[in-house]
């Protein structure tokens, strides 16, 4: 299989890039450089949070799992937005019966070249060890190298990464992910990288081939942020306290995620040694 043979590709590979209807241009200005690649891109409507109304909005969220792991905060429209957004993705995928699918959000940033290289690379030498590969991540993760694609690694997370910008999954991933995503728990960034759940191998390269455009504002942001505080007192004192317990607890949880993500990441980088 050839990275830039389309044919070789039909019903392999498919991509979506996620848009909001109001901002066309910034879909004008993905599609300028997303042409370039040897795969069809199909545009998805994306979910505009505030166009949900509260009781929709609560409903969709377990708030106290999801307090819980965010210092007593909720999610914002737009971080409910973005989660339903991708979720539609993974949807659309299992209707669809795609193989192999690429996300893209429209404002990521990458060579087209480069990417489908990559891509081609991962699926021409791991298809049967990778469920996920993202190449936008932030965060350290403490990769560990499992394979190389080009001259990049690739690699399983031992700590925390984020950002959801450009991925790869197969079908299995989807479904694993549509399954279990509501009611809405974590931030997307922070759901769909807990794949040892459901005994899925999550990836990134490195170094990171896409990056998001940093000096626009993201549809989250313009909606407020990614979290908010829900319950306010009227003491200073009981609300600084609160605060602190809830900033414990949710850093507590997320050094036991991270041992989870430690301990999976273990286990698959002696996987793919055996295996490859």
């Amino acid at each position: 299989m050839s990275w830039n043979d389309e044919k070789s590709l039909k019903g392999i590979l498919s991509g979506v890039v996620l848009n909001l209807s109001c901002n066309s241009r910034r879909y004008k200005e993905f599609m300028s450089y997303a042409v370039e690649l040897p795969f069809k891109i199909d545009r998805l409507e994306a979910q505009d949070g505030n166009m949900l109304s509260s009781p929709v909005q609560e409903a969709l969220v377990d708030s106290r799992v999801y307090a819980r792991h965010y210092a007593g905060k909720f999610p914002s429209s737009g971080t409910i937005g973005c989660y339903l957004t991708h979720r539609f993705a993974w949807e659309y995928m299992i209707k669809q019966e795609l193989p192999w699918m690429i996300v893209f959000e429209d404002d990521i940033l990458f060579c087209p070249k480069k990417l489908s290289q990559a891509v081609f690379g991962i699926l021409d030498k791991y298809k049967n060890h990778v469920d996920i590969c993202s190449f936008a991540l932030r965060g350290n993760g403490i990769p560990l190298s499992v394979g190389s694609v080009l001259e990049h690694n690739l690699c399983v997370y031992g700590r925390e990464v984020y950002c959801a910008g450009a991925y790869l999954l197969n079908l299995k991933s989807a479904q694993q992910l549509l399954k279990y995503s509501l009611p809405m728990q974590f931030q997307l960034d922070d759901y769909y990288t807990q794949t040892w759940r459901w005994n899925l191998v999550f990836t990134g390269l490195e170094p990171r081939i896409a990056h998001h455009h940093d000096h626009g504002e993201s549809d989250i942001k313009a909606r407020g942020g990614r979290q908010f505080r829900k319950i306010h007192y009227s003491s200073k004192i009981l609300q600084i306290l609160s605060y602190g317990v809830s900033c414990c607890i949710s850093a507590i949880l997320r050094e036991f995620l991270n041992l989870r993500r430690f301990k999976s990441a273990l286990s698959n980088y002696v996987k793919f040694y055996f295996n490859l």
